[in-house]
């Protein structure tokens, strides 16, 4: 196994989640997936990482990470108030079905609560987007009841739209404008 190197985030996209990362004071860019990522700590450009390079999916295709390990993570413990209201991170949400789920900030991987427009209290649910912070409580699933689901929802605290990438845009530019003579 290839030893874990160091690598700044440089572009990430939670809603598809992928991105690209550099070594620190090189140029080269590494893909990055969700799916790599060993904890669901929250990526955002700048975020400092330790991975191990695999070799591209294909020719003409950038170096992957695997076994990704967020540094910086924000990184809480749960906290439950005096209410009973949990902190948690919107890791999924689809505004036309008006459903999503969320996971305690240190979280571990996959342990996610579903919640719908119903269980929101607070207005804003056009805002929501993966890494949005929300609380609510904890309560058995009605439809699973050998899982928890989100009730009384307030959301707090929305994740900023993401920037987008401005290589793959002027690639993207690119490749539409030979469209047109192919």
């Amino acid at each position: 196994m290839d030893e874990l190197k160091d690598f700044v985030v440089k572009t990430w996209n939670p809603y598809k989640g992928y991105g690209f990362a550099c070594e620190p004071n090189h140029q080269d860019k590494f893909y990055l997936h969700a799916s790599s990522i060993v904890s669901l700590a929250i990526v955002r450009p700048g975020s400092r990482i330790r991975a191990r390079v695999v070799s591209p999916c294909g020719p003409g295709q950038c170096p992957e990470l695997a076994d990704v390990e967020v540094v910086d993570a924000e990184v809480a413990e749960p906290v439950v108030d005096e209410n009973g209201f949990e902190d948690f991170v919107v890791v999924y949400w689809n505004s036309d079905k008006g459903i999503g789920s969320a996971r305690t900030p240190a979280g571990p991987r996959g342990v996610c609560l579903f919640f719908g427009t119903r269980d929101i209290l607070t207005v804003g649910e056009e805002t929501l987007r993966p890494g949005s912070r929300i609380r609510g409580h904890r309560v058995p699933d009605p439809k699973y009841p050998e899982k928890d689901a989100l009730v009384d929802v307030e959301i707090y605290a929305v994740e900023p739209e993401p920037e987008p990438d401005k290589d793959f845009v002027e690639t993207m530019s690119h490749a539409q404008g030979l469209k047109r003579y192919l």
